[in-house]
């Protein structure tokens, strides 16, 4: 009699764990020894294939089979210490080939009465599509924003506006250099009175853009370098004066239509 109670208890045990877990959106799978032991709804959907497809099935199945190694230590490690593992994002394989990337997590649970370990995913996809995205949209923005525009033969503008930060210098000391290439360039006017941050970045930017620039035959004039750009270039050791530095770009204009 007490061995029919226990047996039920255990079975009851399982019931209720099914439960909770098929109510959850996440997709959940629950293995021990690296046999799948229990799959809700939402993981059999989410990896395209039924229950019974997964149930008994390797949980490393699901894994690229160049994560497969690093997967069969996490899963160890949870069994062994009974302590969640750490947050990964990584890619699964569903049941028609196709990969999805998630974040997963690994916790120990026991499924009846045995020690087994609860994975759970959580699709990243959009995440990172809508990451790429925006990557593209900052670096159009970045174009529009890097135009040289041309003011009479030889005389050219680049005209700088907004903040300046590692990744926008970056892009614009590769851009700068082949949009030139296209013009036939004498004297470049960078005007940096847009520039409402200034900042060692800044500051690296205006030296590396000046000696690419010479390096290219062409003659950089800056124009609205405010005292505070030049304050910030001498606190870090930086000198400014083998530049050619003008107030504003018609002072600029004006001095190169005289010298003419």
């Amino acid at each position: 009699m007490t061995q029919t109670n226990t047996v039920v208890s255990i079975q009851e045990k399982e019931e209720l764990f099914r439960q909770i877990t098929e109510y959850s959106f996440a997709p959940t799978v629950v293995h021990s020894d690296h046999k799948v032991l229990h799959v809700n709804k939402a993981a059999a959907e989410f990896l395209k294939t039924s229950r019974e497809d997964l149930i008994g099935a390797s949980a490393l199945r699901i894994f690229k089979e160049e994560n497969k190694p690093a997967i069969l230590n996490r899963m160890n490690e949870v069994k062994e210490k009974r302590e969640p593992a750490d947050l990964i994002e990584i890619t699964l394989v569903k049941a028609d080939g196709s990969f999805v990337d998630v974040e997963l997590t690994c916790a120990p649970v026991t499924f009846g009465d045995k020690p087994a370990i609860q994975s759970v995913a959580r699709d990243i996809t959009y995440q990172k599509i809508t990451a790429s995205e925006l990557d593209e949209m900052r670096h159009e923005i970045y174009e529009i924003a890097t135009a040289i525009v041309p003011v009479s033969d030889g005389v050219f503008i680049l005209p700088l506006a907004g903040r300046v930060d590692e990744t926008r210098a970056d892009q614009m000391l590769t851009t700068i250099p082949l949009k030139l290439k296209d013009f036939e360039v004498d004297h470049l006017i960078i005007d940096f009175s847009g520039i409402y941050r200034l900042d060692e970045i800044v500051v690296s930017f205006l030296f590396q853009i000046n000696d690419i620039i010479r390096l290219l035959g062409i003659h950089p004039i800056f124009t609205g370098i405010r005292p505070e750009l030049a304050r910030k270039a001498v606190q870090i050791g930086r000198d400014l004066s083998h530049m050619e530095t003008i107030g504003t770009v018609k002072q600029a204009i004006r001095k190169i239509n005289s010298a003419h």
